[in-house]
């Protein structure tokens, strides 16, 4: 066991480290981070459950729960034309210096805004 004086973090935090494990689709954790994942994990279990038991007439949670389905749609995700997007992404592609960004890119945020509805 590591003494206090030696390594104050080792000894204070010495439980979380042992037990602490990194996802793997993630550079590192903490206790911050756990307690992000757990509130992602709740969020989407209650989401999931509200869109099963459409019990409210609250506007913004209807929004919430619309949005929900929609984004976990991967059939329709899958069949979705990407195809302008895709576009604008081959462009950024060919980018190789900030000027490259500035002159080019101008104005491409602005072809999408009209795209964009609501739910």
């Amino acid at each position: 066991m590591t003494r206090i004086q030696d390594d104050l973090f080792a000894t204070v935090n010495a439980e979380w480290l042992e037990n602490a494990e990194i996802p793997a689709d993630k550079p590192r954790i903490s206790a911050f981070d756990e307690l992000v994942l757990k509130n992602e994990k709740n969020l989407a279990k209650d989401l999931a459950d509200l869109s099963q038991n459409l019990l409210t007439d609250n506007p913004e949670l209807l929004e919430a729960i619309k949005f929900y389905n929609k984004a976990g749609d991967w059939q329709a995700r899958e069949k979705a034309d990407f195809s302008a997007v895709k576009n604008e992404l081959a462009k950024v592609e060919t980018l190789n210096t900030f000027e490259d960004f500035k002159n080019n890119l101008t104005g491409s945020v602005a072809k999408f805004e009209n795209q964009m509805r609501p739910l």
